[in-house]
């Protein structure tokens, strides 16, 4: 018996790039008016003429199973600087849901690339707590 989906649940972006782009609300990165650029998946912001930060979606604790975004803040000369993760789950935890899955006990929110790149049952109804604490950290090395 083949199983259908909740209408909630999608596969409307195929690729990390697609998802970073997508589904992250990046308007609080761009009040920044830095210059911002997209290479692959990664999206690079630059700080000033020697800093860069590379921001990037990452597993942790578990293979495709992708639950932060991690930047990493380098330095033309001398490389990496500094680097923070940014747990989905530490600044999404009190965002509402809005998806309809009848899952409802899934807790945090997750994406899970062999799913197709896409949140994992739990969709934030916004990302923007999340690219908020992203933006204030980049703010610090302005």
């Amino acid at each position: 018996m083949k199983k259908t989906m909740p209408a909630s649940v999608t596969t409307e972006t195929t690729t990390k790039a697609e998802f970073m782009k997508a589904r992250l609300d990046w308007a609080p990165v761009e009040a920044l008016k830095l210059p911002l650029e997209w290479i692959g998946s990664d999206l690079f912001v630059k700080l000033d003429e020697l800093r860069r930060a590379r921001i990037s979606i990452e597993a942790f604790r578990c293979v495709d199973h992708y639950n932060q975004l991690l930047v990493r803040v380098l330095n033309k000369r001398e490389g990496e600087v500094d680097a923070k993760g940014f747990m989905f789950h530490e600044h999404l935890g009190g965002v509402p849901r809005k998806d309809d899955h009848p899952n409802r006990e899934q807790r945090g929110y997750l994406v899970i690339s062999h799913t197709g790149w896409d949140w994992y049952i739990a969709v934030p109804e916004t990302t923007a707590p999340l690219t908020e604490a992203v933006a204030a950290y980049l703010a610090m090395f302005q």
